[in-house]
């Protein structure tokens, strides 16, 4: 699986409105995989679709490029000068509807793309509006349209002020004077004599000229003291408590069946192609880290979508009971009220399949083992040390052959 390309830059190449304007849309990105690292000096190939009217709307045009991201993951392309597979660049009608850019994706540089998503156009891209809109344009009075410029036809035009005052103009086009003769007097000139210092001390905000504030509540300080909604002091952080030896407590105290037995709620409301809500955790330098996530059921791997993952990109993941019975439970599928336990490894160290008490180091009840390789079996250890596999022949009849005892 690999993560969805993070869009960098999307804007139009420079362009001068009197000059030809360039047919392409500078597009830059980072290829990532799915634990966020950077596919550097890689060729990719990307088809780059636009649809007319909405995400699912008739292609305008669509195009192909196979590129190499640089030693950072990152790579360019001109939208509009790839190699064309459906229209051309040029017909596209951007004044008429709105317009969605659709990109997809093969990191290994072949033909078999994965969508990444769809996003609008939020804005047409003002050079081609330009082009398919200049013939369109009426010069109004005193203004011609010539060669793509913008001519003043009259230049020799009376221009008069109104008001009080003596303010005259003199000169011709285009080289007016302007002169008021009377002057405006200012009675303070200072630019510095509102500038004024603030402080705080003794839990009192004050400023230079006298002006002061005065705050009774010292440290600990509550959003809602009757309450303790939040509670903050020496820069840790408590909600429903009004104490905390953590940098972050919470605490509630709902009974039975309640909605507000979710203390911390983490949500992601985006529906695209790579929205997922996860908490990242990471100790010392080494960078590694833990993450527990859910992954929308919209994002664009199908084999991940609306799953939840506990990941650790580290020497790997401890999972533990360390209560003198405790034990680890597997549950999957559910009555409708309760999930089913299907296997579980109890406090001495058995595994027991299809049941709570298992009696030796792997029990299976209500099932069967099933061994689907003809060359696989049991291998067992004679007391001399030597080991054998056991399987069937044609007739169901055992054979054992001896072989290495696995290391």
């Amino acid at each position: 699986m690999y993560k969805s390309l993070i869009t960098l830059v999307l804007t139009l190449i420079y362009f001068n409105c009197y000059s030809q304007i360039p047919q392409g849309i500078s597009y830059q990105g980072v290829a990532t995989d799915r634990h966020g690292n950077a596919l550097t000096e890689q060729d990719i190939s990307l088809r780059i679709t636009i649809l007319n009217s909405s995400p699912q709307g008739d292609i305008d045009y669509s195009e192909s490029h196979l590129v190499k991201t640089n030693t950072f993951g990152l790579f360019n392309v001109v939208i509009g000068q790839g190699t064309s597979e459906v229209n051309s660049f040029e017909n596209i009608s951007w004044t008429s509807n709105e317009k969605f850019l659709q990109i997809e994706i093969d990191i290994r540089g072949g033909s078999n793309y994965q969508l990444l998503g769809v996003t609008q156009f939020l804005t047409v891209p003002f050079a081609f509006y330009a082009l398919k809109t200049a013939d369109s344009l009426a010069a109004g009075e005193g203004i011609n349209l010539e060669n793509g410029y913008i001519i003043n036809s009259s230049p020799d035009q009376e221009i008069s002020l109104t008001g009080t005052g003596g303010t005259e103009i003199s000169g011709e086009y285009p080289e007016f004077t302007i002169f008021t003769p009377e002057a405006v007097e200012i009675a303070d000139t200072s630019s510095t004599n509102e500038l004024q210092e603030l402080s705080f001390e003794d839990n009192t905000l004050s400023i230079s000229n006298g002006n002061s504030i005065k705050f009774t509540n010292t440290p600990p300080w509550y959003l809602n003291q009757e309450t303790n909604d939040v509670y903050v002091d020496n820069n840790n952080v408590a909600i429903g408590t009004n104490t905390s030896d953590y940098l972050l407590s919470i605490e509630g105290n709902t009974t039975g069946l309640a909605d507000d037995r979710t203390l911390l709620n983490l949500r992601n409301n985006s529906t695209d192609f790579g929205s997922m809500a996860r908490i990242t955790m990471r100790a010392g330098a080494s960078g590694n880290h833990l993450r527990l996530l859910h992954i929308s059921s919209s994002y664009a791997q199908s084999r991940y979508s609306d799953f939840g993952q506990v990941v650790s990109n580290g020497s790997g993941l401890v999972l533990g009971a360390f209560n003198s019975k405790g034990v680890i439970k597997f549950e999957t599928g559910s009555d409708g009220e309760f999930p089913y336990e299907r296997m579980r490894i109890d406090n001495t160290g058995n595994v027991g399949i299809g049941t709570e008490q298992p009696k030796a180091k792997l029990e299976v009840t209500d099932g069967d083992i099933y061994i689907n390789d003809v060359n696989k079996g049991i291998i067992m250890k004679s007391p001399n040390g030597n080991c054998f596999r056991l399987t069937i022949d044609n007739n169901g009849e055992f054979v054992k052959v001896q072989i290495a005892c696995p290391n």
